[in-house]
């Protein structure tokens, strides 16, 4: 949070924050321990209070269709460039793609097998990306969270897994409105 709060400050309320893929396992612990005016899960992990997200994969592995591909490697998910190319840069200039596969790190697994500390999902505003060509995030499970999740706002786009290599341009038109439109409306998710 120091460094979150380093950024924006810590008192900012104004704040709309955006988490892509593993990092949307962490944002509403973001938004439980700071005023932020909405939540937005881009193509990301959507966690269940309590719950541990390797849980969730155990009951329905089709959530994440990438990770029959993940190599596992002691506490930490490593991956090959054919492999991401296909699932998470497919749609992507490919001198992005490579220029973004030289980038990624390994990823502890630890968001993945710990119970998420959530006890409760915050009363946050809302709103799920879902990439409909994603294939590292299944675009029918995010649909599915998103009803599930109180007022979330659900938005669909073309595209897949990384929208801000392969459509920059509209990702950016789409959170700005979605900005917009949460300044406009500012209010608690109880008051909808």
């Amino acid at each position: 949070m120091v460094a979150i709060d380093s950024c924006i400050g810590p008192d900012d309320p104004d704040v709309v924050v955006v988490a892509h893929s593993i990092s949307g396992l962490c944002l509403p612990l973001i938004a439980e321990c700071r005023t932020v005016s909405r939540m937005v899960f881009l193509s990301a992990l959507i966690p269940t209070p309590g719950q541990a997200f390797a849980d969730c994969v155990a009951e329905d592995p089709d959530i994440l269709p990438f990770s029959a591909q993940v190599a596992k490697v002691g506490t930490e998910i490593g991956f090959g460039w054919e492999a991401v190319h296909r699932a998470f840069y497919h749609d992507c200039p490919e001198h992005l793609a490579r220029r973004a596969f030289e980038e990624l790190r390994a990823q502890s697994i630890t968001a993945f097998i710990e119970p998420s500390p959530l006890r409760r999902w915050p009363a946050t505003p809302t709103t799920v990306i879902v990439m409909n060509q994603d294939r590292v995030v299944a675009p029918h499970w995010t649909r599915s969270m998103a009803r599930r999740l109180p007022a979330a706002d659900l938005v669909e786009l073309d595209g897949g897994h990384s929208p801000f290599y392969a459509d920059p341009e509209t990702l950016a038109n789409t959170l700005v409105q979605i900005s917009r439109n949460t300044r406009r409306h500012s209010h608690p998710v109880d008051g909808r």
